[in-house]
């Protein structure tokens, strides 16, 4: 069953992409480069591009420029999934590394499958799974988010257990 994640980091940044555009939509590999084109976007020295993506809860791929917001490239909606894809520019274009990496909507791995549906519904090739996959788990205790590296499931700020499971909540908001 899909898990559908509402935004749960700073309300500050909720506030100050209020008036920015959503992502774009990418209905086939083409959209890519109109986009690059409309945002003066320029490929990397390996002629790559990472973009900050979102899934909308109607499998649509949303991508938005690297350094913006997560919840501005959902125009602050509920997500199936979001993260960081990076596209490289041959010929044919392809998905060559993709990560859950959003610390706005902290997604679950397993939202892989969302993604993937998005990805087939707008026929981008992409590598069949998430090149780099991420879990996070609210502390408890301090409310901090926290990225889990190699299964240390301890908060970075006040060093207490972390909870196995996923535990945010839409209403749940950090201050960092």
């Amino acid at each position: 069953m899909s898990r559908l994640y509402h935004y749960v980091g700073p309300l500050q940044i909720l506030k100050d992409v209020q008036n920015q555009p959503m992502g774009t939509i990418l209905r086939s590999t083409q959209d890519i480069r109109a986009w690059m084109q409309a945002h003066q976007i320029h490929p990397d020295i390996d002629n790559c591009i990472t973009v900050t993506f979102t899934v909308t809860p109607s499998h649509q791929f949303l991508i938005a420029d690297r350094h913006s917001e997560h919840v501005a490239c959902a125009a602050g909606g509920p997500v199936l999934a979001a993260g960081e894809a990076t596209f490289e520019l041959t010929s044919q274009i392809q998905l060559i590394d993709i990560s859950n990496q959003s610390t706005g909507f902290c997604p679950e791995p397993d939202c892989w499958l969302e993604v993937q549906v998005a990805l087939e519904k707008a026929r981008i090739p992409h590598p069949g799974r998430f090149t780099r996959s991420f879990m996070f788990r609210l502390c408890t205790h301090c409310g901090q988010r926290n990225l889990i590296k190699e299964q240390w499931f301890e908060c970075a700020v006040c060093s207490q257990d972390l909870p196995l499971h996923w535990n945010f909540t839409p209403t749940e908001t950090s201050s960092a």
